[in-house]
Parts: C-alpha cells; sequence; structure tokens
C-alpha cells in the first residue's frame, strides 16, 4: 500500500483521503484533548464528512458549521467540506502548502 504522504508528492490523492486529512486537522483543532482517542477509534472508519462530525461531535450542523469556518481560516473555501475530483488538485496543494498530515 502506497502511503498516502507519497501519494501527495506525486499524484492527486483519491478526494475521500483528502477530506480524511481536512477532518483529522480540523480535530486537533476542535478537540485536542480527545485526538488520541478519534485517531485510534474513529478515524479507521472514515467514511464521509458528515458521518464522522456527526458520530465524534455532538450536534452536526454546529459542528458543520464550525468546520467551514475552519477550513476558510486555513485558506480553503466553504465547499472544500466536500472534494470532488474537480477540485482535488487544488485542495491538495493547499494542504500541502498548510503542511497537514
Amino acid at each position: 500500500m502506497i502511503k498516502l504522504k507519497t501519494l501527495l508528492n506525486e499524484q492527486i490523492a483519491k478526494p475521500i483521503d483528502l477530506e480524511k486529512i481536512l477532518v483529522k486537522n480540523f480535530y486537533k483543532f476542535k478537540f485536542p484533548t480527545r485526538l488520541d482517542d478519534i485517531e485510534k477509534n474513529w478515524m479507521t472508519d472514515f467514511g464521509g464528512v458528515d458521518g464522522h462530525l456527526q458520530s465524534v461531535g455532538t450536534n452536526l450542523d454546529t459542528t458543520k458549521d464550525e468546520y467551514m469556518s475552519w477550513l476558510q481560516k486555513n485558506g480553503f473555501q466553504r465547499g472544500d467540506i466536500y472534494v470532488s475530483d474537480d477540485i482535488a488538485g487544488r485542495v491538495q496543494k493547499q494542504i500541502i502548502a498548510k503542511r497537514f498530515k
């Protein structure tokens, strides 16, 4: 299996992998004391943004709004909450620029 770091440097990663990186870095901001638990028990089953934010957060709409605000503060667009093939390259460049892992 190719490591995601290698993928980020050599080709455009899958949108779901980019979403996972963004959500994980949001969790570092929002839930710093729960990060170990979240990474160990929640990130392995990442199936998409909405389900994940609802599982880990308390209220999907509130957590989603916080996530979109966090994205914008980090130079992303509000629509980047859902990474599609047509924006994956731009999102990936921003992830690399922010040094998100």
